[in-house]
């Protein structure tokens, strides 16, 4: 059997969305506003380089784990409202959907889900994984925010 895991955070840019959505599509800067991904490269280039079915790879550090491989592909993009991306190590691997809707001020909300399917035996640390991918993605959302925004 296997468990179904469902989460996301959401957060306001001040910024244009084509702005945000080129931003976040470069996943080469994954390292500037995630502190827990290191040595990232892309690995194989997507439509329109950065598009659908370009590949990184990076090193990913979480709190209490060794360092370890992980993997990010570029599955589809609605340009300027939506990237879909597979995310993970060789041993457990999500789907991670990223919305971006323009705002009646012109700033963007930025909602990142991820959907990841867990062996049952893997029920007892599901408590864990929600809580460590929601930090991961408020803490993306914070500096995304930090690095768009004008004064911030």
């Amino acid at each position: 059997m296997s468990i179904t895991l469902t989460y996301g955070e959401s957060g306001e840019i001040d910024a244009p969305i084509d702005a945000v959505f080129d931003y976040r599509l470069d996943f080469v800067k994954l390292a500037d506003y995630n502190p827990n991904v290191r040595n990232i490269r892309l690995a194989k280039e997507g439509d329109g380089r950065l598009g659908a079915g370009a590949e990184y790879v990076f090193d990913l550090t979480l709190p209490g784990w060794d360092p370890m491989e992980a993997f990010l592909k570029v599955i589809s993009t609605d340009r300027p409202r939506e990237i879909v991306t597979d995310t993970g190590t060789a041993a457990l691997a999500g789907r991670e959907v990223n919305t971006l809707e323009t705002l009646p001020d012109g700033s963007t909300r930025l909602t990142i889900d991820f959907t990841i399917v867990v062996p049952d035996e893997a029920k007892d640390g599901l408590d864990w994984m929600e809580k460590s991918g929601r930090d991961q993605y408020r803490l993306e959302l914070e500096a995304i925010k930090k690095a768009l925004e004008v004064g911030a």
